[in-house]
């Protein structure tokens, strides 16, 4: 989320990772009404940009109809909204830096990572492609 309204940071570097489509963007329903509503009411967007901003995540992500229930976060039930979505797309990662996700660790065999180590993650797989182009082009 952090990555649409900055352009710099750890955040915006994922997002042009994302815009690359170099991993795969899970988004819900709920999630996806999650985050245009908070840049409606609290970043106050105008509706040309929360048009734009739903489409680019309606088609640049892979939209999952979670059909599992999810209760790992009994302190905050609206995070697991995450967790099903997650689950459902067979995520490997979830990134947050929520407070309530981040305390899980993991859930199953999703890892929960702040945005610098999964930007890390993002560049270190980078680096190894450009390692395995290097050896194919010898």
């Amino acid at each position: 989320m952090a990555g649409i309204n900055w352009d710099r940071g750890a955040c915006y570097q994922i997002r042009l990772h994302w815009e690359a489509r170099r991993f795969r963007h899970l988004v819900s329903a709920e999630i996806l009404y999650e985050i245009i509503r908070v840049l409606r009411e609290v970043f106050e967007y105008p509706d040309h940009l929360l048009y734009d901003w739903y489409w680019l995540l309606l088609t640049g992500s892979e939209f999952v109809i979670p059909r599992v229930t999810v209760n790992a976060i009994p302190e905050d039930p609206d995070d697991n909204k995450f967790l099903a979505c997650a689950v459902e797309g067979n995520a490997d990662f979830i990134v947050s830096e929520d407070r309530d996700l981040r305390r899980l660790g993991d859930y199953g065999s999703i890892a929960i990572v702040r945005k610098h180590q999964f930007l890390s993650i993002l560049e270190e797989s980078d680096h190894n492609e450009d390692w395995s182009r290097d050896a194919d082009d010898a």
